[in-house]
């Protein structure tokens, strides 16, 4: 359940103005801003682990919340991915909003291409419908895509000799956690085995696991999970935010060599509304200097 708004913000709302702010607020987020899907861009420098990382580009999608397979955001994020031609895709959770959607879930991200892989975690609302964790990796797998609970993936070609000794020093790893809203990461277990030095990115639904990513040396953190507040307001500023959102709400937050990238997301969660808070994907480009 979302958390209940503030006594201030409630006493406001009973006001015929506070109402009228209400209401149209609600006119506009509902009738066209929850569509207007962006692209929001963030450029890296190269990694030294992974020089070959120079000049290509990653997506981060997540919190789609799709209601319906062929409507809403779903369509439009097709064409964006399409459009912008990501080396490497992230989807971060939270990616549908019925029980019945997850099969369609699977069949949208299916669709996703990226030559470096497309790799998933869960968010908490998979947890909510009570997905079939094995079943949905299965069938992600069919698709092309990978379901990371926890685990990692080496990345790049070559494949031997360390970080950053495949062909052309594209050599990384792509560690994910299960949902971490819901208590289900153990960072330990994603990050275990990978060799020192090696660049990671790190793929988790909520910005709360932030410490722990800055503790032990990942250089890059993708989440989502707060929506940006999805609803933002002048002056009081997001009124509703989910829990264990983590240090930073939207955009970029850096802390000793740790990078978190948290995207306001494509969907909406509770409502079809969003106002001063448009859905976004993310695109990460390495650059060569």
């Amino acid at each position: 359940m979302p958390p209940r708004r503030p006594r201030w913000l409630r006493r406001i709302s009973r006001t015929l103005p506070g109402r009228a702010l209400g209401l149209s607020t609600l006119a506009s987020g509902w009738t066209a801003q929850p569509w207007r899907v962006g692209v929001t861009e963030v450029a890296l420098p190269a990694p030294a682990a992974a020089p070959g990382l120079a000049g290509r580009s990653a997506v981060l999608v997540t919190d789609l919340h799709l209601r319906h397979p062929a409507k809403g955001v779903g369509p439009k994020l097709r064409r964006i991915l399409r459009d912008l031609a990501p080396d490497l895709v992230l989807v971060g959770g939270d990616t549908h909003d019925r029980p019945s959607l997850t099969w369609a879930a699977v069949e949208h991200i299916g669709e996703y291409r990226a030559p470096l892989g497309v790799f998933v975690v869960p968010g908490n609302h998979e947890h909510r419908w009570g997905v079939d964790m094995g079943r949905f990796r299965a069938d992600l797998a069919a698709r092309g895509a990978t379901l990371l609970l926890n685990e990692h993936r080496m990345v790049g070609e070559g494949g031997a000799g360390g970080p950053g000794k495949g062909a052309g020093g594209l050599r990384f790893a792509v560690a994910g956690t299960d949902d971490p809203v819901t208590g289900r990461h153990d960072l330990d277990a994603a990050l275990r085995g990978i060799e020192a030095g090696t660049y990671v990115v790190l793929l988790s639904h909520a910005g709360v696991v932030f410490e722990e990513a800055e503790a032990r040396g990942v250089p890059l953190l993708l989440c989502g999970h707060s929506h940006g507040g999805q609803v933002r307001l002048p002056v009081v500023g997001a009124p509703v935010m989910p829990r264990r959102v983590g240090p930073c709400v939207r955009g970029v937050h850096g802390r000793n060599g740790t990078t978190m990238i948290v995207s306001a997301g494509a969907g909406t969660s509770i409502l079809p509304v969003r106002y001063d808070c448009p859905p976004e994907v993310v695109r990460i480009r390495w650059g060569r200097g």
